[in-house]
């Protein structure tokens, strides 16, 4: 591999000292030479990347090209229950979650979770006890006594130490 970049790199070294000396002289012929400026630093410019990739190994995950940082960690909320549901003409519905953080989880826990439906919104406890963990069961008790018979939007959202958040929703049918 670094014998075919060395080759790559001679035979563009090579072509840019010949396009460079002929863009020279043209920039010496009258009518040609603001056209020749402008192309001989393009090609410059052009050149000195390909010969900067050439030169030195890019260190990227395998098949990946970005421009972006690659996250190592994301917060997510899964296995969402929410009992009994319908309803039923019960006042309440007993709200279980996971919220984790996965890849690197060095140094990150779940920092709190709510559960909201409109403004309506209910805290989240951790089973545990405590918000320490990168993976908590998150549980609570929403009261919907008020809400009139439908289907709504019941959301659940999470935060990292991080800063990282996730949120998810499922559908809450309220019935008499």
């Amino acid at each position: 591999m670094a014998r075919v970049r060395n080759e790559i790199y001679r035979v563009v070294n090579r072509s840019g000292e010949s396009i460079f000396r002929f863009l020279s002289s043209c920039e010496d012929k009258r009518g040609l030479s603001k056209l020749a400026r402008f192309l001989k630093l393009s090609c410059l410019g052009f050149l000195v990347i390909v010969i900067s990739a050439c030169g030195k190994k890019q260190a990227q995950p395998e098949g990946i090209t970005s421009c972006y940082m690659i996250a190592e960690s994301y917060l997510r909320i899964s296995e969402i229950s929410v009992e009994p549901n319908p309803t039923e003409n019960t006042p309440q519905v007993k709200i279980d979650a996971i919220a984790s953080i996965e890849g690197d989880t060095a140094g990150s826990f779940v920092k709190e979770a709510n559960a909201f439906i409109g403004k309506d919104t209910l805290i989240l406890k951790a089973a545990d006890g405590a918000f320490d963990n990168p993976k908590e069961e998150i549980t609570g008790k929403f009261f919907v006594g008020n809400y009139k018979p439908g289907n709504y939007e019941l959301h659940i959202k999470a935060q990292a130490n991080t800063g990282a958040w996730d949120e998810e929703g499922v559908n809450l049918k309220v019935s008499d």
